[in-house]
Order: C-alpha cells, then structure tokens, then sequence
C-alpha cells in the first residue's frame, strides 16, 4: 500500500529507537486506515454471486485448516498433501479403486484398516473381512452411513432405506423386510438365472473373438457389465420388466442409470453441495435431465406393471 516504493527504503526507519517506534505506529494506522478503505470499495463492488463464492471459498479454506490439526486415530494413506489431502491421488476417477487397491496393499495391510483425507474430510477405508464384519455389527446404530452418502442419495431422489440410518431405518427395514424373506428371495432365482446366463454368454463370446483372431479386442469392461447385471435383475425381479441393458447398453434408461452411479459417487465426494447452489446448482453436472428421465420411465413402468397384475388378478 505504500504510494512510493522508496519508502521502504527511507532513512526514517534507521532513526533512533524512540523515533523509529513513533513512525512505525504512524504507518501502522495509516495503513490501517488505507487497507479498511480498500475493502469498503472492494465490498461495494461486490455482487450477490461475488459473495456466494467468496464465502463459500472462506469455509472451505476454514475446514480445510481445521482438518490439518485432527490426529489421525489410523495408518493414513501415503502421498497426504497440505489442505488438499489425496486430492490429486484421487483426481482420475476411472483410477480410483486401483489406488485403493494399493493403499488396502499397503498401509491398510497390518491393521486391517487406513484413511486418507480429502478436501479436509476423513474417509476411513476398511481393508479385511475381519474389520468390515466389526463394523457391520455396529450397523446401523452406533456406526452409521456417511452424511456425505446420504446427502448425495437424498439429492437423487433416492432416499429410503439405502440412505437412513437409526430409527428411520428400522421402520423402513420392517416394510422391506417382509419381501426379501426366504420363500420371496426363492421367487428371484429364474431372473438371476436369465441374466447371469446373458452375462457368460456375453464374456464368451468376446473372449471367443480374441482367439479367433489371436490378437487383442475391445473386451466389454466387467464393471459396466456387473452395474446392467443388477439393473436387469432388479427390473425383472420387482417390476416384471425385461430391458436386458447388459445386450443393450446403448439404451437411455442403461445411459442414465450407469450415469446416476457416478454422479452419486462424486456427489458423495465433494468437499461442499455444489447441487444446493441456488438456480445454477443442478445444472453443475449436468445429471439435472437424466435424473427426470429415470424417475419418469421408472414411475411409468411401475403404473404398467401394476396394470398388468390388476388385469391378471381381474
């Protein structure tokens, strides 16, 4: 803020003690004075939207500081950086579960269990059977679902019992828990059948083509297939309905679902909810749409499938 740059350089600050002390508190209140200026016309200039960002950039500074002075209770996850944690490690989503694959290899090994941080937030990563069954039989009481999971479900319209913990679980669980008894679970074996015979015979006829033609092919990725598999099971199961996404993943719903999967997990991931923003906030990852779309054709099935049941029953 000085006017002059050989300010800095003036032989006042080479006075006497008494006389540089003055100076200083001279330049200490002009200062002062010139910097309280400064951000009143700095704040004038501000817009509703300047000051959206410029708060929500201050607690994720804040949160980000506060993070750095908690002890880490587990063996924490090499490559840990200042404020940003595993960010950066973490950045290449397609990359995620081979780094965990080395951290569990790693760290996680002797303990059966690690963390890493990120943006701040504490994850805690269970690497054994043995901690995953200590923790299941916590559940869902004393050890209790992620808010960010739940947060990120609940903004997809997926609340229910896939995201409640406590008492709102245990009324849900008692209206679930009648359908996936022994006798109703029998009833779903012809579904899990058809499509897991659908699911060989498409590996097998790619790993055919491979040697057929002894060289490499665009072998289907497993977890793409592994995601259709469940979305074919459960449509077939509860809602009688065949899309069979795992010969047909060029379909919109088959698009939209595996979509859904990744939008949950980076909502899930994300140091602030971006989604809440006003106006522009749903529009952030651009899922705004394809969640209308599953929730239309999902709700549209269900009103054919009872349809269908009443007219059979009728």
């Amino acid at each position: 803020y000085f006017q002059d740059a050989k300010a800095f350089f003036s032989p006042t600050f080479w006075l006497d003690a008494e006389k540089s002390l003055r100076v200083l508190r001279v330049f200490t209140i002009l200062s002062s004075d010139m910097i309280m200026n400064h951000l009143a016309n700095i704040m004038a200039d501000l817009t509703w939207g300047h000051a959206a960002v410029l708060v929500a950039s201050t607690v994720i500074f804040l949160r980000l500081v506060v993070s750095q002075r908690r002890r880490s209770h587990f063996p924490m996850a090499p490559g840990k950086l200042p404020l940003i944690g595993h960010a950066l490690a973490l950045a290449d989503s397609d990359k995620f579960h081979s780094v965990m694959k080395e951290w569990i290899a790693g760290v996680g090994q002797k303990e059966g269990i690690c963390e890493f941080n990120l943006l701040g937030k504490r994850w805690i990563v269970l690497c054994s059977t043995e901690s995953i069954m200590a923790c299941m039989k916590l559940r869902p009481f004393k050890i209790i679902r992620a808010k960010t999971l739940t947060r990120s479900i609940d903004s997809l319209n997926g609340d229910g019992i896939f995201s409640s913990n406590g008492d709102q679980w245990r009324r849900e669980r008692r209206i679930v828990g009648p359908a996936l008894n022994q006798n109703h679970v029998r009833d779903f074996f012809p579904s899990i059948q058809l499509v897991s015979k659908r699911l060989v015979q498409k590996w097998t006829k790619a790993i055919r083509v491979v040697d057929d033609e002894k060289k490499e092919a665009d072998i289907p990725a497993a977890n793409l297939d592994i995601t259709a598999s469940a979305l074919d099971i459960v449509a077939l199961s509860i809602l009688g309905l065949d899309i069979n996404t795992i010969n047909h993943p060029e379909t919109q719903l088959a698009k939209d679902v595996l979509e859904l999967f990744r939008i949950t997990f980076m909502r899930t991931l994300a140091p602030i909810p971006y989604w809440k923003i006003p106006i522009i906030g749903s529009y952030l990852d651009g899922f705004r749409e394809g969640n209308k779309r599953i929730v239309d054709t999902l709700t549209s099935k269900v009103q054919e499938y009872r349809k269908r049941k009443a007219g059979a029953n009728g």
